[in-house]
């Protein structure tokens, strides 16, 4: 019998209409004979890198990330409840008292000083990530600021099963995370991590 335990790890992206209540009831509902533990990961406080990059005040930000955040908090809530499906949902501020997480966001900010191929591919994501949801065309200033988030968001999923005290962890989004992907097969010059998995898991 395999006792290890897994983790399936949602990520829940601030200002993406993808994340209905419904649909989030569905992705829920979809899941829920996996066996795995369910966690719904709200990525808030990193959102503040790409807000800075074009040029907003840190009260703004605080005040952006509190009202979006909280607005997605509660839509989480209702759609647990009306799943049915026990799930966490979990907050940037939980994962950020990781030593763990601490330590792997160094790590990758290492990895994106030294090996070109994964900065160049970093800052791609970044720019892309600023236009499809700021409707921002960035310039090489703003991707300096804003590739924080990334690095922030990979070391928490490619460190996730030790942050979380898991055995296995399967990162799930509604498209492909590609630099999450080559990381996994080892295109990139960081260790691997054969108990992270991807997972591309959608709903209409």
């Amino acid at each position: 019998m395999n006792h290890q335990k897994e983790v399936l790890a949602f990520g829940v992206s601030l200002f993406n209409s993808y994340f209905t209540e419904d649909r989030i009831t569905r992705l829920l509902q979809h899941v829920a004979i996996s066996g795995s533990s369910i966690y719904l990961v709200i990525a808030d406080l990193p959102v503040a890198h790409n807000l800075r990059a074009i040029g907003k005040n840190d009260s703004y930000i605080k005040g952006k990330i509190r009202h979006h955040g909280n607005n997605m908090i509660n839509r989480c809530r209702r759609a647990v409840e009306r799943s049915g499906v026990e799930a966490t949902i979990m907050t940037w501020e939980a994962i950020a008292s990781s030593v763990v997480y601490r330590d792997g966001v160094l790590r990758f900010h290492k990895l994106y000083d030294e090996d070109a191929k994964f900065r160049l591919e970093a800052r791609k994501v970044t720019s892309d990530v600023l236009f499809n949801k700021l409707q921002v065309v960035a310039d090489e200033q703003q991707i300096d600021v804003a590739v924080s988030f990334l690095l922030e968001e990979l070391a928490f999923l490619w460190w996730g099963d030790e942050i979380l005290g898991k055995d296995i962890f399967a990162y799930a989004y509604h498209t492909e995370m590609k630099i999450l992907s080559d990381l996994i097969v080892g295109t990139y010059n960081i260790e691997a991590r054969p108990s992270i998995s991807h997972r591309v898991i959608s709903v209409e």
